[in-house]
């Protein structure tokens, strides 16, 4: 179930031997709490990101950086800097794989937008609490909830009896 917006910090040239733990340590260096693991936690705000590799057949290729799903996107700003800030340090690229690109320190607007949509997604369809919520519909002008009980009792009933007329005409 999606309840994170996924980054990467990967190398600069493709297929490149990445070192997660130095990117993890160079968060660590900008405040973020170490964990076991090759982890850190970053708070930005009221938000804690996750920090960890991302391994492939065993090879770590890449840092993931995880964005907590939720309403605000005021974080998304000062977070997206700090990790231009890291990779440039560090020599990486980060990578958004929901939009299938590179990320650059002006692209804000875009992941802003990216985020909210899956955050959206997440609310509606999967109910994950703190993601944007699920949108409920009233019912239209003049049909009530029980209006609504005796057409769906009207419907199955006529379903019922052209399937039974059906059956005993053949």
């Amino acid at each position: 179930m999606i309840r994170t917006y996924d980054l990467l910090l990967q190398p600069l040239t493709q297929g490149a031997a990445h070192d997660s733990d130095a990117a993890v340590a160079a968060f660590v260096a900008k405040g973020a709490t170490a964990r076991p693991g090759g982890r850190a936690t970053l708070t930005v705000g009221k938000h804690e990101v996750e920090l960890g590799p991302v391994r492939e057949g065993g090879v770590v290729v890449a840092t993931d950086v995880r964005l907590p799903l939720g309403r605000d996107t005021t974080f998304l700003a000062p977070l997206l800097a700090l990790v231009m800030e890291v990779a440039r340090a560090s020599k990486l690229r980060v990578i958004d794989p929901s939009q299938s690109k590179e990320l650059l320190e002006t692209d804000v607007a875009s992941l802003e937008d990216a985020y909210r949509r899956t955050a959206e997604y997440a609310g509606e369809f999967l109910g994950v609490g703190d993601a944007l919520g699920r949108v409920e519909i009233p019912p239209p002008e003049g049909i009530t909830k029980m209006g609504a009980l005796w057409l769906a009792a009207a419907v199955f009933l006529a379903a019922a009896w052209v399937g039974w007329r059906y059956m005993i005409s053949r």
